[in-house]
């Protein structure tokens, strides 16, 4: 499994564990229709945010990942209000398995849908940090790398 997905999965499975009034999966591949007779909360991998390099080799990352809620209701068990709580309450803080910090929300807004359904779209990010695959060419003179360490930030700082 990708590291994204590994994230994305990690986000729905947390959210499973608080919300059980309504389906909690991923956006389907192919086009979603909304059909469910409540609600249902989807997730998703939807960009990312280049930080500064690390070093020669590495670059933090900010990875996004989009909630959308959607409800037949507001106030119900199952409305949109206590699913935006519930959402908010698993998420903030919470670091997915290849994330580097805890999510923090970014965006929050509603979605426009029809009359049927009230929607809402929560963004949640996390940082994390790109290593090029440092696999050696197998016909170049040189021993593999074996083990990466990094020593400090690349900056000036008593921190590291």
């Amino acid at each position: 499994m990708s590291w994204l997905k590994a994230n994305e999965t990690d986000i729905i499975d947390r959210l499973k564990g608080v919300i059980t009034t309504v389906p909690v999966k991923a956006l389907p591949e192919k086009s979603f229709k909304f059909i469910h007779p409540q609600g249902t909360v989807l997730v998703m991998f939807v960009g990312m945010g280049v930080g500064e390099k690390i070093g020669p080799m590495a670059q933090g990352v900010s990875l996004k990942y989009e909630v959308a809620i959607l409800s037949r209701s507001l106030h119900s068990q199952s409305g949109l209000y206590p699913l935006i709580e519930s959402t908010l309450g698993a998420l903030l803080g919470f670091k997915p398995s290849h994330g580097t910090t805890p999510l923090s929300l970014e965006r929050a807004q509603s979605a426009d849908l029809d009359d049927s359904a009230w929607g809402f779209s929560m963004t949640f990010s996390t940082d994390s940090v790109l290593v090029p695959c440092l696999d050696n060419d197998p016909e170049a003179d040189a021993p593999p790398m074996t083990n990466i360490s990094f020593a400090n930030c690349g900056h000036e700082c008593e921190d590291c």
